[in-house]
Formats: structure tokens, sequence, C-alpha cells
């Protein structure tokens, strides 16, 4: 195990997520161990529910009226 706590961040696109990604550089702790995982929307879908069930906020999400820009 890395880490006890996880945040998260859902940003609109790579370019996006690449600005997040600078902020979070110029705040970085003196110590400890500060990581950054990107997971695309499709990786994502793909997560297996072990324990709980979808949250109200996450069963509004339907792949199927969403739109790709």
């Amino acid at each position: 195990m890395l880490q006890y706590s996880v945040y998260t961040r859902i940003t609109r696109n790579h370019d996006d997520a690449k600005v997040h990604l600078l902020k979070l550089n110029g705040n970085l702790p003196r110590n400890g161990s500060v990581r950054v995982l990107q997971v695309t929307e499709k990786q994502y879908s793909t997560m297996f529910i072990l324990v709980g069930s979808r949250t109200a906020s996450e069963s509004l999400l339907i792949p199927e009226e969403m739109i790709e820009l």
C-alpha cells in the first residue's frame, strides 16, 4: 500500500490536467511522497466495485448520453 489517503480531480482533457499538475508541483511538501496517476474515462469505466455500490452522482452519469468533442 502506498498511502491511505487518495484525492481526485476530474479534468476535461489532458491540457487541463497539465495545468493542475503544474499547480501541484508548485505546492509540494518538503517531505513525504506525492504521486499522480492519470486515468482516462475508458479506464475508469472498467473499474470494479468490490464493496459498496455506486454513489448517487455516479449513477447520474450515463455513457450513452455523454458527448465527446
